[in-house]
């Protein structure tokens, strides 16, 4: 199953909750439940970035499918462990390795 990959770089909540629903939207119309979503563009993982990845993965977890989020960024990286996201999430180092 192919995977729709969707760069996130909004820093206002409101841009944020916009554009992982578009992700999710255009996830569902190229008929595939695999959205992986990039972190490196975002300065910090702060509320409103947590905040929209769940919604991202409850929306998709509702047909099957699932979220996996992609960053090479060590300090992303140890947020989610520190907020137990790595074990709700998948996270990937880059998006070829999601194949």
């Amino acid at each position: 199953m192919n995977a729709h990959f969707v760069k996130l770089h909004s820093g206002s909540p409101a841009g944020l909750r916009s554009q992982t629903a578009a992700a999710v939207e255009e996830t569902l119309r190229l008929r595939t439940t695999s959205l992986l979503l990039g972190l490196d563009a975002l300065s910090i993982l702060d509320d409103a970035v947590i905040a929209s990845m769940i919604v991202a993965l409850r929306e998709l977890r509702d047909v099957g499918g699932t979220v996996r989020l992609v960053t090479g960024n060590g300090a992303h990286r140890k947020r989610l462990a520190q907020l137990g996201l790595d074990r709700v999430f998948d996270v990937l180092s880059n998006p070829e390795k999601a194949t």
